[in-house]
């Protein structure tokens, strides 16, 4: 076993290395089976569903507050040491979550998991296809990403699986493997080979980089096209993740007993995994895909158990194709010298919205149900279309 583990951390150039310790780091990363039990941990844990939420927003809040500065010191110091420092900030978070006695105590897990999570966010990529692209192979990054993404998905299914039965044998068992994985994690990041970007910075640029990041956001408020898409993926992530976060306690409330939960996540990733696979072959229009997923949202509220995962399942095939949906379009609206820096705005924008809004799917979640936020959802996505197709209407009279 030692043998095999120090050729494994030894082998070959950067990107041979990179590529084998990302593989497995980010393989565990999307295996925490706390994530899969999330809020019904925090509700074991004694908490409402709006102190749950604001969990969230807090988390999104630092992390929005920290994600540029996080990004400067990956450039110009480590970052393979900012991954670290973040695994350790997400791993402290974990700590006190599961120790933690006082809903203070968690705030301030939420603190830590905030800043690890902008520490984290990007850097891990930006190392790799660093690796691939000072050995001349960034033609190869983008088939290496679709096999871990497909790798992922896979390990994942398999800990959702068994994320609720650990859970029902004992609440504390899915926080104690995270932990676990975690630890893990930070020990192979120590092995990554570090990089920085060979193109360096000017030292005279501060003002011409200003000005450079003014016209970029000037380019994204003058293209209406561009606004539109940003506040579709916006409106439809806040929608499905708040979606995917409540049906955890959705559908024992239902009556799934939770033993069972496991298997029906388990399935519902397998039915995402074939809505990604068939992204390049749905021809529907985005505003199309709103409108069924606001019907999908209204149907949930008046169904029992089956017809309830039978509904998630179809939210699920329709996540799975999505983002690469919304993600094509939005790239053919970005120039390519400017694309990583629109796109980051967009990242930026996906920190904020949650901050005001969580909060407030909190709220309806434990004073007016979950079936009354799911319809309210569901009427939102289907007047969002009314109004657009009416403004279209009247500008096209115009």
């Amino acid at each position: 076993m030692g043998v095999i583990g120090f050729n494994f951390f030894k082998m070959g150039t950067e990107v041979k290395m990179n590529r084998k310790i990302y593989a497995f780091y980010s393989v565990l990363k999307k295996s925490l089976p706390i994530w899969f039990v999330f809020l019904i941990y925090l509700r074991g844990k004694g908490l409402s569903y709006t102190e749950a939420l604001f969990l969230d927003s807090i988390s999104a809040g630092v992390s929005m507050v920290f994600e540029v500065p996080s990004g400067i010191i990956a450039d110009y110091k480590s970052r393979k040491w900012l991954i670290w420092y973040g695994e350790l900030f997400v791993t402290i978070n974990y700590i006190l979550l599961l120790f933690g006695k006082s809903y203070y105590i968690f705030l301030v897990g939420a603190v830590f998991g905030g800043l690890g999570e902008a520490c984290i966010s990007g850097t891990g990529e930006a190392l790799l296809y660093d690796s691939f692209k000072n050995e001349n192979l960034e033609s190869e990054y983008t088939k290496y990403a679709g096999k871990i993404s497909k790798l992922g998905l896979r390990f994942a299914a398999v800990s959702t699986l068994a994320a609720s039965y650990l859970y029902s044998m004992n609440n504390e068992i899915p926080m104690l493997i995270s932990l676990l994985f975690q630890i893990i994690s930070l020990i192979i990041i120590v092995f990554f080979k570090d990089n920085q970007i060979k193109e360096k910075r000017q030292e005279s640029n501060l003002v011409s980089e200003l000005k450079k990041q003014w016209d970029n956001i000037k380019y994204v408020v003058m293209n209406k096209s561009l606004i539109k898409l940003f506040f579709i993926y916006l409106i439809m992530l806040e929608i499905i993740s708040n979606l995917n976060y409540s049906s955890q306690t959705f559908l024992p409330e239902l009556g799934l007993n939770i033993k069972y939960l496991g298997v029906i996540f388990f399935i519902f990733n397998i039915i995402a995994s074939f809505g990604a696979k068939s992204a390049d072959k749905i021809k529907m229009n985005t505003k199309k895909i709103i409108v069924i997923y606001g019907i999908l949202l209204i149907s949930l509220s008046i169904s029992n158990l089956y017809f309830a995962i039978v509904f998630l399942g179809c939210s699920r095939y329709m996540n799975g194709f999505i983002w690469p949906l919304l993600s094509g379009e939005i790239n053919q609206q970005i120039p390519t010298g400017n694309r990583a820096t629109i796109l980051s705005y967009k990242s930026l924008l996906c920190q904020i919205f949650p901050l005001f809004i969580d909060p407030i799917v909190g709220i309806l979640f434990d004073f007016k149900g979950i079936r009354f936020t799911y319809v309210l959802m569901g009427i939102i996505l289907l007047l969002w279309v009314l109004v657009y197709f009416i403004i279209m209407k009247l500008g096209r009279k115009k």
